[in-house]
């Protein structure tokens, strides 16, 4: 077996996602990002699972879509269902939901035979390509939270200076 196989969308997408939950647990958000990539990887191996199971037989044929999809539907509907009120009030979950839903159609479209063959790399590479992605916005996201923290503090010191000194109340 091909060390890439098992190397690029499995291992790389769960050290990023280990990397996630460990760094940001505090952020809510971030602990959902780390949950969307690593439910990248349990897809990933229920979808090997599935096509080693349904190989050679007639039923893999007829439902195939059906079948390759159903991992991912069922994963993303926990997720949803767990973190619901993330996706009321923020946009980084919907554009994580947005970012799944992708995957759900390129899933879709590699289940059929006439695409499979031109795109059966890119199975191997988008798990990998998502995670990274939602590493970069969750370090992103969380430098912008600490700076906007540094502006509201320095704000509020210079706030409380000067109504000490009687002077204008100029920051909010």
């Amino acid at each position: 077996m091909d060390i890439a196989i098992i190397f690029i969308p499995v291992i790389i997408p769960t050290i990023i996602g280990v990397v996630i939950l460990t760094l940001y647990q505090k952020d809510k958000s971030s602990i959902l990002a780390g949950c969307f990539v690593l439910k990248s990887v349990v897809e990933y191996i229920l979808l090997w699972i599935i096509l080693i199971l349904f190989s050679n037989s007639n039923l893999q044929q007829s439902l195939s879509s059906l079948l390759l999809i159903s991992p991912s539907f069922f994963l993303t509907t926990s997720i949803v269902i767990i973190f619901r009120k993330f996706f009321k009030n923020d946009r980084f979950a919907l554009l994580l939901l947005v970012g799944d839903l992708l995957r759900w159609f390129h899933i879709l479209v590699m289940s059929f035979p006439a695409t499979r063959d031109i795109w059966a790399e890119t199975l191997l590479i988008f798990p990998s390509a998502y995670a990274v992605m939602v590493l970069v916005i969750v370090i992103i996201r969380n430098l912008l939270f600490k700076k906007s923290l540094i502006i509201q503090y320095k704000t509020k010191r210079i706030y409380e200076r000067n109504s000490k000194k009687g002077g204008e109340n100029w920051a909010y």
